[in-house]
């Protein structure tokens, strides 16, 4: 017991000894420079206007071909099931609807993988446009804002 009280005792003292120098008053005055602006290009608003448009058009695309794709599934699945469960015979009706959605699941993955890349693509080209109208992250244009939206 008193080996363990020991223990702790050393490792509280070690603990206060090495936090003691951050919580001494510093007197001294640290001064900061602030580095000069040399001649940084402009951010062309107009044309992150334009790169935020095509970017949010290629977006909604890809949405739209996604959700085609999904009510293609949907419905694909519904006639498959509708067919499945009219089956009188229940080894044919198990087959097939295990079938109907398999077929769904391949389907919406695929859906989903193609809406991966159609938006990965869009907001990869806008982060190249953006580049090309001198925007850059952390500046004080908002553009900043927009990139961490994906």
């Amino acid at each position: 017991m008193s080996k363990k009280i020991l223990l702790v005792s050393l490792m509280l003292a070690a603990l206060v000894g090495m936090s003691a120098p951050a919580l001494a008053d510093d007197n001294s005055q640290a001064t900061t420079t602030v580095p000069a602006v040399v001649n940084a290009p402009k951010l062309d608003v107009s044309c992150m206007a334009t790169a935020v448009g095509v970017r949010e058009t290629a977006v909604q695309s890809a949405f739209a071909a996604f959700s085609q794709a999904q009510t293609a599934a949907l419905t694909s699945r519904q006639t498959a099931l509708q067919s499945a469960w009219s089956m009188t015979d229940f080894k044919a009706r198990k087959t097939a609807i295990l079938a109907a959605w398999k077929t769904y699941r391949n389907a919406h993955r695929v859906a989903i993988k193609n809406h991966n890349k159609a938006s990965s693509a869009a907001w990869k080209q806008f982060k190249t446009t953006s580049k090309s109208c001198n925007a850059k992250s952390g500046d004080d244009s908002g553009s900043s804002a927009d990139d961490n939206m994906q």
